[in-house]
């Protein structure tokens, strides 16, 4: 079911191509390319009409692995979070519901006209720049992690959290063993002293860029932001600027849209550490 889950996960419905599923051959099962072509199709086929199967692609928290960064995540691990904010958040219109979500927002008219926009990630994970933002889920996630199961199965993405290939072995050579430089220790090495919001806006208006989307909060929960919730700001520590106030003047000086994107969501369980 494993092998199954990896390969229909990957599927882009509506796409399919031959290439899209040799990448994920077992070769142990030796199949042709004809019998991995019926047999992909027919596993589209299954995860389009079948509910059982879905569910068993999805991880501890009842989430599709296809599109949720944290599947372990559920609604319980969440309302039980929110019970230790001490400062709640004020009461919106919007219950969560996709039907409230209908009912209470628009898409912007800005937003269905424009053609190009620019979305990015800068943070902590800048300063190893090694990989990819998911710095920290592959240093520390456990091998009962889904997602990094489902990983498992791409061939980009193999040995990703053991073995001498991995992030955790990378990291090792580099800064040494987790245990001891570990993940927060790469914030007062995030001085970004290079950073100029307005030669950034610049550069985007020059590209085209019609709005412009930065990762405000990656899932370390670290603000990039002059935040009055949490200490892990980018104004009190690392950089000590705040970023994204500066970007959204330098953005909207040149005549743009600025959004901002949070990722609190996948937060609680993205890291997902080894029980052990």
């Amino acid at each position: 079911m494993r092998k199954l889950c990896n390969l229909l996960t990957f599927l882009n419905k509506g796409s399919v191509k031959i290439s899209d599923f040799t990448r994920y051959r077992d070769p142990k099962l030796r199949l042709g390319t004809a019998r991995w072509a019926f047999l992909a199709i027919a596993c589209s086929v299954l995860l389009n009409s079948s509910a059982y199967l879905t569910a068993q692609c999805a991880g501890e928290g009842g989430n599709s692995l296809g599109f949720d960064m944290a599947p372990e995540t559920s609604q319980r691990v969440v309302e039980d979070a929110v019970k230790q904010i001490p400062t709640p958040m004020a009461p919106g219109p919007v219950k969560p519901t996709w039907e409230s979500l209908k009912e209470n927002y628009n898409v912007p008219a800005w937003f269905k006209r424009a053609k190009f926009g620019i979305f990015m990630h800068f943070g902590i994970f800048s300063v190893p720049a090694h990989g990819n933002e998911w710095y920290e889920k592959f240093l520390y996630a456990g091998g009962d992690d889904s997602v990094l199961k489902v990983l498992g199965g791409n061939d980009m993405a193999r040995g990703i959290n053991d073995g001498r290939d991995s992030t955790r072995a990378w990291h090792t050579q580099h800064f040494g063993p987790p245990e001891k430089f570990g993940y927060k220790d790469f914030i007062p090495m995030f001085k970004a002293e290079h950073f100029d919001a307005d030669a950034w806006a610049t550069l985007f208006k020059k590209a085209g860029a019609q709005y412009v989307m930065p990762g405000a909060q990656h899932h370390e929960n670290f603000a990039m932001w002059d935040s009055k919730v949490t200490p892990f700001n980018s104004m009190q520590m690392g950089p000590k600027q705040d970023v994204i106030g500066e970007l959204a003047v330098a953005v909207r000086k040149h005549g743009m849209k600025l959004g901002v994107a949070n990722h609190g969501i996948e937060n609680f369980e993205f890291i997902n550490p080894h029980s052990n």
